[in-house]
């Protein structure tokens, strides 16, 4: 299932910035979501362009597959152009994996904060 929200962010101005897509593991299909703590087991993916300030969720298929979740998921943020994938545990199968197609990780420690946090955040280090 697709949730799909073509709305900017209030008060971005995103006409000098790079064109980046991000994926967040998330725990929820809403900007005040945490990030989840398993990528490959997320129920949700929320996309956000950082060029555009466009945002959308796509549910994870792969989370209740006995093996590969993780690297399933890789592929399917790769085919959506996913350039950064920000998680707060990935394991090394997925790590090999987004080292191979050249996707960056961060991995985030403060799992309180929410998506829009996180957003806020990217959008000051620009």
């Amino acid at each position: 299932m697709w949730f799909k929200n073509n709305r900017k962010l209030q008060g971005t101005d995103h006409s000098k910035r790079l064109i980046m897509k991000v994926a967040f593991a998330a725990e929820n299909n809403t900007l005040n979501s945490r990030i989840d703590s398993h990528f490959g087991r997320c129920a949700y993916f929320m996309i956000y362009d950082t060029n555009t300030g466009e945002y959308e969720f796509i549910e994870n298929p792969y989370r209740e597959i006995k093996e590969q979740a993780g690297c399933e998921a890789v592929k399917l943020l790769q085919e959506k152009q996913v350039e950064r994938i920000i998680s707060s545990e990935i394991g090394e199968k997925v790590k090999i994996l987004l080292k191979k197609l050249k996707i960056q990780i961060i991995i985030v420690v403060e799992t309180e904060k929410t998506l829009k946090d996180y957003i806020v955040l990217m959008r000051a280090k620009n």
